[in-house]
């Protein structure tokens, strides 16, 4: 048994509201990442599971809340976060 959460990723397609993102979602807790924060392919390839966690991954839990995520992409507000200083900064 593990102490810590080892997630089995998995490439699908959610829809929802008449749109459609390919993305990965963890098989045991239904977590989405953000398939544009995240590279999808290193993460979940064309059909494989893999076990990949890393600190930056954006994820959520439903994918309503993934697509407004996706909207803020394109926001100019997105550019303008704060984010936190990268290391040796």
């Amino acid at each position: 048994m593990s102490l810590t959460w080892e997630p089995q990723w998995e490439r699908v397609k959610v829809s929802y509201a008449g749109m459609t993102v390919v993305t990965c979602r963890d098989r045991v807790t239904g977590l989405l990442l953000c398939p544009i924060c995240s590279d999808i392919d290193r993460i979940c390839p064309e059909g494989k599971v893999i076990s990949v966690l890393s600190e930056d991954m954006v994820v959520f839990y439903t994918v309503e809340d993934l697509l407004h995520h996706l909207r803020s992409h394109g926001s100019k507000l997105f550019s303008k976060r704060i984010r936190p200083p990268k290391e040796g900064e």
